[in-house]
């Protein structure tokens, strides 16, 4: 390291050196959370994110969101083809390894610091990467040129970078398990990819592919990570690679008694779901097909935050699909003929935006389709003389023949009774 104290870079001021954005994946919580807190004393570097996975760092570089990437030889996933990667793209890597490693990283990514290496000879190596880098590029890229920013570069931690793809499905045996499995995998083998079994009623992905049930989403929901650094962690020990031949592609099993379904409140899924859209690509929930009773909370907000919702059905006639645009306001919202046009689907009915009417039926506990002056009420009767196929009463036309029988009845009987009054007086 005798070079890095004579670069020309690092004999001025700290005023002259850039504030560079650093992403760390070793593979190890103990030693990033030992770096944390000593890399950046100085000003010099701003931590934006401890990455999991080799593909989250990855998703970093092609962002340009960072300047200098410290790499472990024990971070997952990272093999010859995405440590090439690495060493293509414009971003400087910083090399952590043992002194025993017998891996090829360091003629990939270059020579390696040793793995116990202090604070302050990782920030000179990342500081020297990142000058020689630039003084390289200077020309090729522009971009790299750039003066001292007023303050910090802020931290990429609150960005959204994944999607979340919700595999449901009706009771029984509709294949959910299956689709969410191959669907991670393969996912898993081009990005990276994280699946959570959150089926609080029956899970089987960890029976399905032999994982370790006891390291599970009840554990994980049990730890106190108010932290994301302690959430980091607790990630680390509970997740384990889908299986063998799909290691690519990281598993967080389900819950495995019933009694442990409490543990996993909707609170601390949604809080869950918002750290792994940062480091994943792809978030792929199997919620089963409980969305009443126990769970029904935690699968309803999962559905709500869904990118896409893949609803598994076995033997579906197209036919016996209707779609049906529910509180559509003909002022706010995309008119009737658009929003089929882009379902590519016809629109069995329309229930009109009727929040007066709907609101006294809750207030009085009557149905909706007894009112004659609901428009949403209205629709719901067009539709089910849809479902029906044929001349069908209205509820409310059948309450008040009932009332008409019931009034010539009284009316009958009270006849009948005061003609057997007279006969009896006479």
């Amino acid at each position: 390291m005798a070079e890095i104290d004579r670069h020309p870079d690092y004999t001025s001021g700290p005023a002259e050196l850039p504030v560079l954005r650093l992403a760390i994946g070793l593979g190890d919580a103990e030693r990033e959370r030992a770096l944390l807190s000593t890399l950046g004393e100085n000003g010099s570097l701003v931590i934006v994110d401890r990455c999991l996975s080799v593909d989250q760092l990855l998703s970093l570089v092609r962002l340009g969101e960072v300047d200098v990437v410290l790499v472990g030889n024990t971070l997952h996933r990272l093999n010859r083809m995405t440590a090439m990667e690495l060493s293509r793209s414009p971003i400087p890597v910083v090399l952590l390894a043992e002194l025993n490693d017998e891996s090829p990283w360091p003629e990939i990514l270059g020579p390696a610091l040793p793995w116990d290496s202090d604070a302050g000879l990782i920030r000179q190596a990342v500081v020297e990467a990142f000058s020689s880098r630039q003084v390289r590029t200077r020309h090729a890229s522009s971009h790299r040129n750039r003066s001292l920013p007023a303050t910090p570069a802020a931290p990429i931690v609150d960005q959204r970078t994944g999607r979340v793809i919700v595999v449901a499905g009706g009771p029984g045996s509709p294949g959910r398990t299956t689709v969410a499995l191959n669907l991670a995998a393969t996912l898993g083998a081009n990005a990276s990819t994280v699946i959570i079994d959150a089926d609080l009623c029956g899970p089987s992905i960890a029976a399905r592919v032999d994982a370790d049930p006891t390291r599970n989403l009840s554990v994980l929901a049990q730890v106190d990570t108010a932290t994301v650094a302690e959430l980091d962690d607790a990630l680390a020990r509970e997740m384990q690679p889908l299986s063998t031949s799909a290691s690519t592609c990281s598993l967080i099993c389900g819950v495995p008694t019933s009694a442990t379904k409490s543990t996993v409140s909707s609170e601390f899924f949604e809080r869950l779901i918002d750290h792994l859209l940062r480091r994943y690509q792809y978030v792929i929930v199997d919620i089963g097909a409980g969305l009443i009773g126990t769970g029904a909370q935690l699968h309803r907000s999962v559905l709500w935050r869904a990118d896409d919702v893949l609803f598994v059905a076995v033997r579906v006639d197209p036919a016996s699909l209707a779609l049906v645009i529910n509180r559509h306001d003909c002022h706010h919202h995309h008119r009737i003929p658009e929003i089929e046009w882009a379902l590519g689907v016809p629109a069995t009915a329309v229930i009109p935006f009727d929040y007066p009417h709907v609101q006294r039926a809750l207030a009085t506990q009557q149905l909706l389709v007894l009112d004659r002056r609901s428009p949403a009420g209205r629709a719901l009767r067009h539709l089910a003389a849809r479902i029906h196929r044929g001349e069908m009463m209205a509820p409310h036309a059948q309450d008040e023949i009932s009332r008409v029988r019931q009034s010539f009845r009284q009316l009958t009987n009270g006849r009948v009774r005061s003609r057997l009054s007279t006969a009896k007086d006479g």
